[in-house]
């Protein structure tokens, strides 16, 4: 699970929060800070028996961790008599973006647009994607908000760029509708990239689909973002 916190300063919460809109009508809402604190915690194996019981058992006498029983896998050595349940976590700073639609949208949808948005964001700015990370929160099964940060320590400030720049956000999405193979002044379904050879349904590589979501595939579909 990975949760954030943006930073203090003189006692108040440090970000900054606007609003996307068309005729009056907001679309989305972007919440912006420099420098939060996040957190990513591993609360245990995904395929355990007792899915309320978190964490991971540490021999804190000699610093090893029990495999997964679950998988059938046997401890060789013996563990000492020294136990404790553990949950890891890892702690970092990182420029965050949080960007939340104004409806209630399917799982779908928000997939789709956390692809859409990511891959046109590192295409205008020329971003590789490993200097760019998306997730959703709360978690993947219940997408309330979609939290973009800048991976690289420092970060390029892209970011802030998308918050601060009228036309910044504008820009992004009429790349999104490129990427999704959509002509961004028309409309026009344009049905694949000038580079494929077979139409494109509801999500190719040349689109939404990336390595680094493949557990997001079935729910990809460029079709429903097209409005958004």
């Amino acid at each position: 699970k990975t949760t954030v916190r943006f930073p203090e300063r003189e006692g108040r919460p440090s970000y900054h929060v606007s609003q996307a809109k068309i005729n009056n009508e907001t679309l989305a809402t972007l919440t912006y800070g420099d420098a939060a604190q996040m957190w990513r915690i591993n609360f245990g194996w995904k395929r355990r028996a007792n899915q309320n019981q978190y964490g991971f058992v540490l021999d804190i006498e000699r610093g090893y961790w029990r495999k997964n029983e679950q998988l059938g896998e046997e401890d060789d050595d013996p563990m000492s008599p020294k136990t404790a349940r553990v949950i890891p976590f890892v702690e970092d700073r990182r420029n965050c973006l949080l960007l939340k639609p104004s409806d209630n949208i399917s799982l779908e949808e928000m997939a789709s647009i956390q692809s859409a948005i990511k891959n046109a964001i590192q295409v205008e700015y020329q971003l590789e994607d490993n200097e760019l990370a998306v997730e959703p929160l709360p978690d993947i099964d219940n997408r309330l908000q979609i939290m973009f940060y800048e991976s690289a320590e420092g970060g390029a400030g892209v970011l802030r760029r998308l918050q601060e720049e009228p036309n910044a956000l504008s820009n992004v999405a009429s790349r999104a509708l490129e990427i999704c193979h959509f002509d961004p002044e028309t409309g026009e379904d344009k049905h694949k990239a000038s580079n494929a050879k077979e139409d494109c349904e509801a999500a190719c590589y040349f689109c939404l689909m990336t390595y680094g979501n493949q557990k997001d595939h079935p729910l990809l579909d460029r079709q429903c973002i097209k409005d958004f």
